[in-house]
């Protein structure tokens, strides 16, 4: 990178600091993320609402042109 101006640089830099998280910060938010995702499956009502779902393989983007999504309300939960 030593031909990019100074100035491109330090805003990449500034960027770069924008979006630095701590990992301490870091790992609160996974730590109740996952909380959060263990209420989801255990009761109905939560803050995010799943269904437990099995996946029996993997997409092969070469072949395959779409993802199985419901056809019904605004919530679209992902197959984790």
């Amino acid at each position: 990178m030593a031909d990019v101006p100074k100035d491109l640089l330090a805003q990449i830099k500034s960027l770069e600091e924008q979006f630095t998280v701590p990992k301490e910060t870091l790992d609160k938010i996974v730590t109740k993320f996952v909380k959060e995702l263990e209420k989801g499956l255990a009761k109905e009502g939560s803050t995010i609402p799943m269904n437990p779902t099995w996946c029996m393989g993997f997409p092969h983007w070469s072949r395959d042109r779409y993802l199985p999504r419901p056809r019904h309300g605004r919530h679209q939960p992902p197959c984790l």
